[in-house]
């Protein structure tokens, strides 16, 4: 029996041991906002350098200098690394060079973009840091997966959530449900819409445009940390017809073999001015699932 399980993409927090370069200790410490993500997105890492070195570290350069190098290695099969991919430094500065003091405790960061190309190696990517002579190597920091059939067009949005098994994942279709604003505490103002049902009442939807996903292993949900989702999906067959179904994500895997199209609610909230003052939305996701003998 195939066996599902969900994992919920947090923020990446590495922290290094403290690195020596020329007599002084940095720690280095990086973030990236997903854990997986589908070939032509771009990772996005974010890198820091800090001075513990106990004493004031004193170099000559741009100030933006002070921060860290960082790498993105495609791991191959033998385990060696594969060429790094293209970077961008986001912003990138041109201040000219000149005498810097870092104090103890002092912290230096950048970001780095790193766009996946349409042929680039699926699997896991190891990151490298770097400053002065230091660096530290983690393997199998990102997971990239091959789009499975996406068929994304203009007339839907998608979510931010990446459904995957195996080498492949999607974006499920996003589709509004309810919005709703409170102000202190109060609901002010509420938005209504169909959900998925906004598809399925619509003649000219075709259920071979929806993201396809095949069950052919483990299922992970990689979800970004400002949403949240409900772990109970909905079942309807190709005729938009509901399926009776009470279980979660791992009972899909004892579903028989078909088509389903499988329907799981997302929820997003931020504040307007304050927090008494925010705003919740609620999505319904579709994608379709493939389920073999």
């Amino acid at each position: 029996m195939k066996k599902v399980s969900i994992f919920l993409a947090l923020i990446v927090i590495i922290t290094l041991f403290p690195a020596c370069a020329g007599g002084y200790e940095f720690e280095l410490t990086y973030k990236s906002d997903q854990a997986v993500y589908l070939v032509g997105e771009t990772v996005k890492i974010t890198a820091t350098v800090t001075n513990i070195s106990g004493r004031t570290y004193t170099y000559v350069g741009c100030e933006s200098d002070y921060r860290p190098y960082v790498w993105l290695y495609p791991v191959l099969d033998d385990g060696s690394f594969g060429e790094p991919l293209e970077h961008f430094p986001i912003p990138s500065t041109t201040d000219a060079p000149s005498k810097h003091r870092v104090k103890n405790g002092e912290i230096g960061s950048v970001t780095f973009e790193f766009p996946l190309p349409e042929d680039a190696r699926v699997g896991k990517y190891t990151v490298k840091l770097g400053y002065e002579d230091a660096s530290e190597v983690f393997d199998g920091a990102v997971t990239v997966v091959r789009t499975a059939q996406q068929n994304e067009n203009e007339k839907y949005g998608y979510s931010m959530i990446t459904v995957a098994c195996g080498e492949e994942g999607v974006h499920p279709i996003k589709c509004p449900l309810d919005t709703t604003h409170y102000v202190n505490g109060e609901m002010q103002v509420t938005g209504c819409s169909e959900g998925v049902w906004y598809l399925f009442n619509n003649p000219e939807t075709d259920p071979n445009d929806f993201p396809t996903l095949v069950l052919d292993g483990i299922i992970e949900l990689y979800v970004p940390t400002h949403i949240t989702y409900n772990e109970r999906p909905m079942l309807y067959d190709m005729n938009y017809e509901r399926i009776e179904y009470s279980g979660d994500f791992e009972g899909l895997s004892e579903l028989p073999a078909g088509e389903y199209l499988v329907v799981f609610s997302e929820y997003e909230s931020g504040e307007v001015s304050n927090p008494q003052d925010y705003w919740k939305s609620h999505w319904e996701n579709l994608f379709k699932l493939i389920v073999r003998s």
